[in-house]
């Protein structure tokens, strides 16, 4: 596969994969706060719905926290931009890409997929261990 390819098909699965965690993040927070607040104002008047929605605030709330939404959304998206900017430099030949040498590109582009990859690794492990 050519490293053009690579580059363009990472950035593309990161930048979706950041957009669909990021989405679940504020759904889960929106719904534990909005929950939140509304039991606290409907507990005298409803308590056996209030009891329910609390059960259910407390799901969603776990859930975000297990599934790491707001860690893997902030990886996704920093890996995402770590590609393009070093896509950008090696097409615009900044720096250590004068004269495009495109064996120093591919390691670049290989070690930020390899470091997103660990990282990934240690968010899972620690939402597993919740």
């Amino acid at each position: 596969m050519e490293i053009e390819q690579r580059v363009n098909d990472q950035i593309e699965w990161n930048d979706r994969k950041s957009k669909i965690n990021k989405r679940c993040y504020y759904l889960f927070a929106s719904i534990s706060v909005v929950g939140s607040i509304i039991v606290s104002i409907l507990i005298k008047q409803f308590p056996l719905l209030t009891a329910y929605l609390s059960i259910i605030v407390a799901i969603v709330t776990v859930l975000n926290n297990v599934y790491e939404f707001q860690n893997k959304w902030k990886l996704y998206r920093n890996t995402a931009e770590r590609l393009i900017r070093e896509r950008s430099l090696f097409y615009n030949e900044v720096d250590i890409y004068k004269g495009k040498p495109k064996d120093i590109y591919t390691k670049n582009i290989e070690q930020i997929i390899s470091e997103s990859n660990e990282i990934w690794v240690k968010v899972v492990s620690e939402g597993n261990k919740k």
